[in-house]
């Protein structure tokens, strides 16, 4: 028997700060930050772990653009907000190293 698991994918137009405010390197598919869902002040009930696939790169540095696919593992508390044109911000821990905006949802999805 198969044990699947379900998350929720969106895709996403980010930017990664440059050096000085975030990251240092470059990220790539698989990375797994902590994503803050709209801006307010319960945005710690607004976040997730999730995992980014890069879409038309293979790297992803400070200062530059993408669009990306995001599987957002835990979404339960999160649907209202997994929809276009909502913000987000990328974290490290307290570190914000990016943000962007949902450009499109794509919905809930399977994974063996």
């Amino acid at each position: 028997m198969l044990n699947t698991k379900k998350h929720f994918e969106i895709e996403a137009d980010v930017h990664l700060f440059d050096p000085s405010k975030g990251r240092k390197s470059y990220i790539a598919t698989g990375y797994r930050p902590h994503i803050y869902f709209g801006y307010s002040d319960l945005s710690a009930l607004h976040s997730s772990d999730c995992i980014i696939s890069l879409i038309h790169k293979q790297q992803l540095f400070p200062g530059e653009n993408a669009t990306v696919l995001i599987s957002v593992l835990k979404y339960s508390h999160l649907t209202n907000l997994l929809k276009k044109n909502v913000r987000i911000q990328i974290k490290e821990g307290a570190r914000i190293i990016g943000e962007g905006k949902i450009v499109k949802r794509i919905g809930e999805m399977e994974t063996c």
